[in-house]
């Protein structure tokens, strides 16, 4: 019923890919894990839904047939 992806919130790359697939931001878990130096890391959550899925479908299959 649910696909979620995260990310960190300093990676803005990652987040406009996300947008840009169709998935949506959901929100931010602060302090949610740590980096692999140690530092805090800021997660931002996203997901499609499977009602959503149809859309997101066609979508994906139209970016790839270009």
């Amino acid at each position: 019923m649910r696909v979620e992806l995260k990310t960190s919130r300093t990676n803005h790359k990652s987040q406009t890919a996300m947008r840009r697939l169709g998935l949506v931001e959901e929100g931010t878990f602060r302090k949610w894990m740590f980096n692999e130096n140690g530092t805090p890391r800021d997660t931002v959550w996203f997901s499609v839904i499977d009602d959503e899925w149809p859309a997101m479908k066609q979508r994906l299959e139209e970016m790839l047939a270009r």
